[in-house]
């Protein structure tokens, strides 16, 4: 048991430092621009919300200056920065249209990025595990559509079983039945050949009796 504790909190902690080391890649290119931008324009640093920083570097990045940032130019910055560029699997972008285009406008505001961060920031998770996460709660409509097609023939099957089974018992039944028809027809038959043997004999008593 003691094992398995530990396993959990080494795999805790790494999901943890995973976290960490994304969010502080993030926070250093952010400081590293605005000390870059105070030194060009001669004014102290001016410290913003952490999330909105990182929105407006993302914007940048997608060619973006103060507005809402198309979603498909806001997931390629995005990968720069959380994914080392490499391509985010289809179902995690998929979450985060969910997350951050709910309404497929097409662009990203910054409110719905607040939100998405605040969320992810929360969670405790790596990006990729939260959206593999909000992807697994919120199916597609093809996934739901699967899952009731599925869900359909399980139950057209279970259907089948039961009338297969119903199917089977009445067939008992009815053998039974047979069965008791026929003991009860033999039972008659010998009774009446019983019944017949036994007025012979008292007809030979009665009329053809000895000398």
């Amino acid at each position: 048991m003691l094992e398995n504790i530990e396993a959990s909190t080494a795999e805790t902690s790494a999901i943890v430092a995973s976290m960490d080391d994304q969010l502080g890649q993030i926070k250093a290119l952010l400081l590293a621009q605005a000390e870059d931008k105070a030194a060009k324009e001669g004014s102290s640093v001016q410290v913003m919300a952490e999330e909105e920083s990182i929105f407006d570097s993302i914007a940048r990045a997608a060619g973006v200056e103060g507005g809402d940032v198309p979603f498909k130019r806001f997931v390629l910055a995005f990968e720069a920065f959380f994914y080392g560029s490499s391509d985010m699997p289809p179902e995690q972008q998929r979450a985060m249209k969910h997350l951050l285009d709910k309404d497929a406008t097409g662009d990203v505001i910054k409110p719905s990025w607040i939100k998405f961060y605040r969320l992810w920031s929360g969670s405790g998770s790596n990006i990729e595990d939260y959206l593999v996460k909000v992807a697994e709660e919120n199916p597609s409509s093809y996934q739901r559509a699967h899952a009731k097609a599925g869900e359909a023939r399980e139950a057209a099957a279970a259907a089948a079983t039961a009338a297969r089974e119903r199917g089977a018992e009445a067939a008992i039944a009815a053998k039974a039945a047979r069965e008791k028809g026929t003991e009860a027809a033999n039972a008659a038959k010998e009774k009446g050949s019983a019944l017949m043997s036994s007025g012979m004999g008292m007809a030979k008593g009665m009329f053809g009796g000895g000398k």
